[in-house]
C-alpha cells in the first residue's frame, strides 16, 4: 500500500507543479506598458510604445506602438477577462460610430488575449502577434 500512496502523492505534486507552471506561462500583463514589453520580447516591435494617459477609464490601461509594419496599434489591458468581456461590446460600438462619422472603410482587426486587446487595421500584422501570444483574431464588422 505504501508504494501506491507514494505514487498518488507524487501524482498530486506533479499536477500542482504543472498547474502552477501553466499559470506562470499564461501570466497576463497588468498594463499596456507590460503588454508592449511582452510584444517587444517576442521580436514584433512595440519599442516606440506611448502610454495613453487620457483614457480616463478606471481599470483600463491603454497605449499604442508599432507592431510589425503597422503604426499606432492600440493596446488595451483590462483588469480581468470578465472586464474585457463586459466592455468589449461598447468598445466595438464606439469604433463603428467613429468609423461611420469619418466615412472610413478600413477594416479593424482585434487580437484578443485573456485580459487584453490589440487593435489593428491589417490582418497581415495582427496574425503574427496572435500566433506569438497564443491569442485569437477577430475582424470587426460594423
Amino acid at each position: 500500500m505504501a508504494p501506491l500512496r507514494t505514487f498518488a502523492l507524487s501524482l498530486i505534486v506533479l499536477t500542482a507543479v504543472m498547474a502552477s507552471a501553466a499559470g506562470a506561462a499564461t501570466a497576463q500583463p497588468q498594463t499596456a506598458q507590460a503588454l508592449a514589453t511582452l510584444i517587444t520580447a517576442k521580436g514584433l516591435g512595440c519599442k516606440d510604445f506611448t502610454a495613453d494617459t487620457g483614457a480616463g477609464n478606471s481599470g483600463i490601461s491603454e497605449g499604442s506602438c508599432t507592431v510589425g509594419h503597422e503604426f499606432d496599434v492600440v493596446l488595451t489591458v483590462f483588469t480581468s477577462h470578465a472586464s474585457l468581456v463586459k466592455l468589449l461590446p461598447n468598445g466595438k460600438k464606439n469604433i463603428c460610430a467613429e468609423m461611420r462619422q469619418a466615412h472610413a472603410s478600413t477594416p479593424t482587426v482585434f487580437v484578443i488575449g485573456p485580459n487584453w486587446i490589440a487593435t489593428f487595421e491589417s490582418t497581415v500584422n495582427a496574425h503574427p502577434l496572435a500566433k506569438a501570444l497564443k491569442a485569437k483574431t477577430q475582424t470587426l464588422k460594423c
